[in-house]
């Protein structure tokens, strides 16, 4: 049986899915080609905090939900030291930290910390950029977030909510040991990539000399030209399957569905207001200066606008 000996748990939108990719060149290291399996999070079912689930069933038909079925995901790793996956939402769900410590309990956990703010903006911005948030202000969108969470909208749109790192982290430090545990901050990872790579790999105990092509983005939110992709796509698309979808709607409903589409499509996203990060800053004050207590790492550059 073949299990992962570590795992990449967050935070969502601060380069994981970069750091998956240069992993997973390193000979010694072996992800999963899904790179985010969901399984600590979906073994028992889907989890409520993922959203409402007869919205979000699809998403469940492709998550990992058994152990046989992750185990497979590994089974093609061979003399890799290093053996590993990164879903990031692993470190926004209790149950997810449970499970890892049942089923893996001497796994290695590393986690990317973003500024709470700039996470939350971004986050924003790649749900508008996959279609689903119908917003386009910022400071609209986290004054709804209590709602949302009541109307079980889901983790996704939890923008302000998932900066609050050590709610979440302080979970896995309680149940693993901290030499387990590896924090990065996000700054970090973007302005010396090849440093923070260095630890990882020694964290990993795999050759720390290997260098990895440092050339591509991985999963950039952009502030312009932002698309409902998945709709248009589908209602746009020559794929077979997608026109089979196609069939199902009037094509006059269509035209008219693209057309509001491209309308929201043209509405800018306004900017994030200087006043709203200053009433974040002090909303995740009390949190960040305990955060920096737990993981022992300078985060005063957080606290300023």
């Amino acid at each position: 049986m073949t299990l992962p000996n570590f795992l990449i748990i967050g935070a969502e939108k601060a380069g994981t899915t970069s750091l998956y990719h240069y992993l997973k060149e390193h000979p010694e290291v072996y992800m999963s080609e899904e790179k985010e399996p969901f399984y600590f999070i979906c073994k028992d079912g889907f989890p409520e905090i993922l959203g409402n689930k007869i919205e979000n069933d699809n998403f469940l038909k492709t998550r990992i939900t058994s152990l046989k079925t992750y185990e497979k995901l590994f089974e093609k790793a061979t003399v890799e030291k290093a053996i590993g996956e990164a879903s990031a939402s692993y470190l926004y769900v209790p149950e997810a930290a449970r499970n890892i410590k049942n089923i893996i309990p001497n796994a290695k956990l590393i986690v990317v910390l973003r500024h709470p703010i700039e996470r939350a903006y971004s986050n924003f911005l790649h749900c508008i950029g996959r279609g689903i948030e119908p917003l386009r202000s910022f400071e609209e969108a986290i004054s709804k977030e209590p709602s949302r969470k009541k109307e079980n909208w889901g983790l996704v749109f939890y923008y302000k909510e998932k900066g609050f790192y050590y709610k979440y982290l302080k979970t896995y430090f309680n149940l693993f040991d901290k030499n387990q545990i590896k924090i990065f901050l996000y700054e970090d990872f973007k302005n010396n990539t090849s440093t923070v790579l260095k630890e990882i790999f020694n964290f990993l105990d795999v050759n720390d000399s290997f260098s990895p092509e440092i050339l591509e983005k991985h999963n950039v939110s952009k502030k312009d030209g932002l698309k409902y992709n998945t709709l248009t796509g589908l209602l746009k698309s020559k794929n077979p399957i997608k026109l089979f979808m196609k069939d199902l709607i009037p094509k006059q409903i269509r035209n008219k569905m693209i057309s509001v589409i491209d309308k929201v499509n043209s509405e800018p996203v306004a900017p994030m207001l200087t006043e709203t990060k200053a009433a974040l800053i002090q909303d995740y004050k009390e949190d960040i200066l305990n955060l920096q207590d737990l993981i022992k790492l300078d985060l005063s550059h957080w606290l300023t606008i």
